[in-house]
């Protein structure tokens, strides 16, 4: 694997999350990082977004509950799929997105350069299918 050992890069294990802010549009500092394996959002509008790094296949990511609120999940690049359904156009423009509930945890894992399979983890630790991403 790409990254090392399981959520952690090149042997060693990451003890803090990255933080990241939701916000309307997706961007800035609420973009996942490059390599980055546990995030921790702070959701304050169930419109606003957080958003998938570029693919690279092998790349897992949990994301913690958002506690305060609901929030969007999109993916970055163009023709990215999200649990098999199209989130970006050819020109990389988003097209849908998977409504995460702030009680969740996420599971992320890019099994292709154009995937993205995204499974949830509830609060009593039960785990399922993250959804099928809607309209934009």
């Amino acid at each position: 694997m790409a990254f090392g050992n399981r959520f952690g890069g090149g042997g060693r294990s990451q003890k803090k999350p990255q933080s990241r802010t939701a916000n309307s549009g997706g961007t800035a500092g609420a973009i996942i990082g490059s390599g980055v394996a546990l995030v921790k959002p702070t959701v304050t509008d169930a419109a606003h977004v957080i958003r998938l790094p570029a693919t690279v296949v092998g790349h897992e990511i949990m994301i913690m509950p958002a506690v305060d609120a609901n929030y969007e999940l999109r993916a970055t690049g163009a023709s990215i799929k999200i649990n098999n359904t199209a989130v970006t156009n050819g020109s990389a423009a988003d097209t849908k997105e998977l409504l995460v509930n702030s009680a969740n945890a996420l599971h992320c894992i890019c099994t292709s350069a154009t995937t993205w399979v995204v499974t949830k983890i509830t609060n009593v630790g039960a785990r399922s299918a993250g959804g099928t991403p809607d309209g934009v």
